[in-house]
C-alpha cells in the first residue's frame, strides 16, 4: 500500500491514514458536517462501531487496491477493489 500511488501526491496507505485521522478528527469537532448531519449527530455516534473496529477498517479499507491499479487516459482507477480488499482482508483475519 505504502508503494502504490493513490494519486500524483499520496500513496495508499497515506489515503488511508488520512482517512482514519478525518474521522477521528471529526468525532472530536462535527462543525465541518453539513447541518442535516450534525441535527442526528447523537443518533450517527450512538450507532457507530466501537472505536477500535473502525480504526482497522479504515486503515484496511483500501488494501486491494495495489492489485487492481490500472492507468486510463492518464488517471489512476481501481477496478474492483472493494472486492479484493475484502477478500485481502479476510485472509488477513
Amino acid at each position: 500500500m505504502q508503494n502504490c500511488k493513490q494519486s500524483k501526491n499520496e500513496s495508499v496507505w497515506e489515503h488511508c491514514q488520512n482517512v482514519n485521522n478525518t474521522y477521528n478528527s471529526l468525532l472530536l469537532d462535527n462543525s465541518r458536517l453539513p447541518q442535516l448531519l450534525k441535527d442526528n449527530w447523537t443518533k450517527i455516534i450512538d450507532h457507530q462501531l466501537d472505536k477500535q473496529i473502525m480504526s482497522e477498517y479504515l486503515t484496511w479499507h483500501d488494501c486491494g487496491k495495489p492489485y487492481c491499479r490500472i492507468e486510463v487516459e492518464g488517471k489512476i482507477r481501481f477496478p474492483d477493489h472493494a472486492n479484493k480488499s475484502v477478500e485481502i482482508y479476510e485472509s488477513m483475519s
